[in-house]
């Protein structure tokens, strides 16, 4: 067994927990061509699986990415899945990456070079075949998982990505970027699903502007009588 330290401190994002670390390795997922997301309630697991061409130990370097240059590269081993593997790991959840052969676990330890505590991972030979990454999260509630599927558009039935006013009353309220909760609103007769907001690392809205300029192209845009209706009465009041 192999220990590679990642140059990332323990304490590197500390309002991430639970929710951002799912968050980070499902979108990693999408981004690579998501295959599937289970959740087996007997072993407690949750299981993220993507189409992608895997990653080699270069992708292990922070600063190393894959998204912007070419679509051979989506996929491999963004920043998103180590982030989001260092705020489950420090949460206590159990992660198991397998790809291209291999296993990484991501554990915290105590720096050979530095004196802190920082990511790394053991990488053991597992002998699976080399497509795809697949991520398994141990220790995972029921609770847990509903909250997940209820932040995640991807994960419900009859989910149109293309849907940008969700009319449903469990949505009232709600702000998601491009499938992925990330805001909350009172006084919302709907929820949205947006692709133009301005968001930052955390997936925090960086600006009110970008919110309410979304907002009115999705309903400007929109070819539903009972929405435009409703939404003319509350212009009227």
């Amino acid at each position: 067994m192999q220990v590679v330290e990642i140059s990332v401190k323990s304490d590197y994002l500390p309002k991430w927990g639970f929710w951002e670390g799912v968050r980070e390795i499902i979108q990693n997922a999408i981004d690579a061509g998501i295959k599937k997301v289970s959740y087996n309630p007997k072993t407690r697991i949750l299981t993220v699986e993507d189409k992608g061409p895997g990653f080699d130990n270069e992708a292990l370097l922070i600063g190393y990415t894959t998204k912007a240059d070419d679509n051979k590269t989506i996929g491999q081993f963004g920043e998103g899945l180590k982030f989001g593997s260092l705020a489950l790991v420090r949460s206590g959840y159990s992660v198991f990456i397998s790809n291209r052969g291999k296993v990484f676990i991501p554990i915290i330890t105590k720096s050979k070079f530095f004196n802190s505590n920082v990511l790394a991972y053991q990488v053991e030979k597992d002998g699976q075949g080399p497509k795809g990454t697949k991520v398994e999260i141990k220790n995972v509630t029921a609770k847990q998982w509903q909250m997940i599927k209820n932040k995640i558009l991807l994960l419900n039935k009859n989910y149109d990505p293309l849907k940008k006013i969700l009319t449903e009353h469990k949505y009232k309220g709600k702000i998601y970027c491009k499938g992925i909760f990330v805001h909350e609103i009172k006084h919302s007769l709907w929820g949205y699903n947006l692709s133009g907001l301005e968001i930052n690392r955390d997936r925090n809205i960086i600006n009110d502007y970008s919110l309410k300029r979304e907002i009115g192209r999705a309903i400007a845009k929109s070819e539903d009588m009972d929405i435009l209706t409703s939404f003319i009465r509350i212009l009227q009041n």
